[in-house]
């Protein structure tokens, strides 16, 4: 399996988060961002199985290993920019802070019914079958100042490698 095309990122934990500044760590390096609080953010929250509805996009996140297979970390729903994703510009794996995690399967959601998603992917339909307690989430459209020590930020990044804050963050709520 490879790395879909798509713009670079990088992921950060939120240290501190004060009006317009976090400080942060991992990703590039720690510091800070200046981050103006109606910047858009979009935040994974938990979800059951009927929060899915038609038309959403979706993503089953996973690390691939070497026998051919993947563990799934898990699925992300919601209303993003396009094919394959799920929170405006993002996939939705930006923010897990796993390096080898990857959307497996994206697609657009066609119905969800008798414990299984059916996505209309670029090459036909898939069927994305939930066990009970399925990691799924939700991104939810907020701004910044949703932001919250803990939580893991992921950041698209402009020429150069540095953070292009104007597209917004992913956040994965810490613990």
């Amino acid at each position: 399996m490879t790395m879909p095309s798509g713009p670079g990122y990088t992921t950060f934990t939120v240290e501190r988060a004060e009006a317009g500044r976090f400080t942060v760590s991992g990703g590039t390096g720690a510091g800070e961002l200046a981050v103006p609080l109606d910047s858009r953010a979009w935040v994974l929250e938990p979800a059951a199985e009927r929060a899915i509805l038609p038309g959403m996009q979706a993503a089953v996140i996973g690390v691939p290993n070497e026998v051919r297979n993947a563990a799934v970390r898990l699925v992300v729903v919601g209303q993003g920019d396009g094919p394959g994703r799920t929170a405006g510009p993002f996939a939705g794996h930006e923010a897990l802070g796993e390096a080898a995690a990857l959307p497996l399967v994206t697609g657009r959601v066609e119905r969800v019914e008798d414990g299984r998603m059916v996505l209309r992917t670029s090459g036909g339909e898939a069927e994305v079958w939930f066990r009970e307690g399925a990691p799924v989430y939700v991104a939810r459209e907020r701004t910044a100042e949703a932001v919250r020590p803990g939580d893991r930020v992921g950041v698209l990044l402009a020429g150069g490698g540095q953070p292009n804050l104007a597209a917004g963050l992913l956040v994965f709520p810490g613990e």
